[in-house]
C-alpha cells in the first residue's frame, strides 16, 4: 500500500468504514494478481493525474 493515510481517508469517505487490505498477497511473479492490479493501477493513475503512482519514500517491493 503505497498511501496508507490517504487509503484510510477515502476508505471513510467513500465507504463510511476503512475498507480491509490484504498485506499477504505477496506474489510479485509476471502475470500474478499483486503485479497485474499494480500494472493497472500504475496506468489508471498517471492517466487521471499525470503523474507517477510512486512516491519518494514510498514502501514497493517490486520492480518498475
Amino acid at each position: 500500500m503505497a498511501f496508507p493515510g490517504e487509503y484510510r481517508q477515502d476508505s471513510l469517505v467513500l465507504t463510511g468504514r476503512v475498507v480491509p487490505h490484504d498485506d499477504s498477497v505477496n506474489d510479485r511473479a509476471e502475470g500474478s494478481k499483486l503485479t497485474t492490479c499494480s500494472d493497472d493501477t500504475r496506468q489508471e493513475w498517471m492517466r487521471l493525474y499525470g503523474t507517477p503512482w510512486a512516491r519518494p519514500g514510498g514502501m514497493w517491493c517490486g520492480a518498475f
